[in-house]
């Protein structure tokens, strides 16, 4: 809900679920994931597509082979912070975002879109529990 306010009066929201592109199987840390992932940010741009669901993993800051949900998908949750954030090692609210990854948000703010962190509430992220709202309500 958002993105569903006065910035849609004149006109629609685009959103790209890149998936279907497989980009959670692109490593974001190398050069040519950083490539082929920019590739798609240029064809949003290109298409008039204003946000992008960002889910490419990253082995600077996570590894599927720690991730802890039935999917595997961890390490491409919150940025590519999700592992460490639930580990208690990375605080979105206090820590410094890294470099390598402002500068693809940077990158896709040049061309015009905006990137949104994929994310899903079924993961146990102790250090901000108390920020999280119950099952229940």
């Amino acid at each position: 809900f958002y993105l569903d306010g006065a910035m849609r009066r004149d006109k629609t929201v685009k959103v790209h679920v890149p998936w279907d592109e497989s980009d959670y199987q692109i490593d974001v840390s190398t050069g040519d994931g950083w490539t082929e992932y920019k590739r798609i940010i240029d064809r949003c741009s290109e298409l008039g597509i204003d946000h992008l669901i960002f889910e490419p993993h990253n082995d600077r800051h996570s590894a599927r082979a720690n991730t802890t949900d039935g999917w595997g998908w961890e390490q491409a949750l919150w940025f590519t912070m999700g592992e460490r954030i639930r580990e208690g090692a990375f605080d979105p609210r206090s820590d410094p975002m890294p470099d390598d990854i402002l500068q693809i948000v940077a990158y896709a703010r040049g061309k015009g879109v905006r990137l949104l962190a994929y994310v899903y509430p079924c993961m146990s992220f102790e250090p901000v529990a108390q920020y999280l709202i119950p099952g229940d309500q």
